[in-house]
């Protein structure tokens, strides 16, 4: 499965969250922070570059959806020529990422956005799978599931610990 189909699932929901200020309560009372940005994280050169490219691809994901993320479950087909509009952009942004050289110092940080890619593919099985029955309702179920699995048991926190700010793919 394409990395690129999971992310046409994800951006919409990690876009969504963003977009609701989803998470428990604790995080509604707290102080909200900026996200990092390349400069906060100049000292580790494979986040930075890897931040850098999900900064420039965000704006074209965003695009490619129509201007905003979805914030439920929308209609298959929908679903399957958005996936065609975002697979090159995801294509060309995983072989950039790919080649940025990691460090010894930056094997964590390159190990969880591995986890998150691999998460990714997981979920876009599911829905991929759910798709392709032609049943919106299982196809919902899916939708559902995908975030309820990066809105609880997600490898999100890992990328957010490494420094990665990655809200487009």
């Amino acid at each position: 499965m394409k990395i690129g189909i999971a992310r046409d699932v994800l951006v919409c929901g990690l876009l969504a969250v963003a977009a609701t200020g989803c998470g428990d309560s604790s995080e509604k009372d707290a102080t909200p922070q900026a996200p990092k940005t390349t400069e906060s994280v100049a000292e580790s050169g494979y986040v930075a570059q890897l931040n850098e490219l999900c900064a420039a691809l965000e704006p074209k994901v965003i695009a490619a959806y129509g201007g905003a993320p979805h914030p439920a479950p929308y209609p298959i087909k929908e679903f399957e020529e958005e996936t065609l509009k975002v697979e090159a952009l995801y294509e060309s942004f995983d072989a950039e990422a790919d080649a940025i050289a990691v460090s010894d110092a930056d094997r964590v940080a390159a190990d969880s956005f591995e986890a998150y890619r691999q998460e990714s593919d997981k979920a876009a099985a599911m829905m991929a799978g759910a798709a392709a029955t032609g049943k919106q309702a299982k196809f919902d179920a899916a939708w559902y599931a995908v975030h309820d699995t990066f809105d609880n048991e997600s490898v999100v926190p890992g990328l957010q610990a490494a420094g990665i700010v990655c809200n487009a793919c």
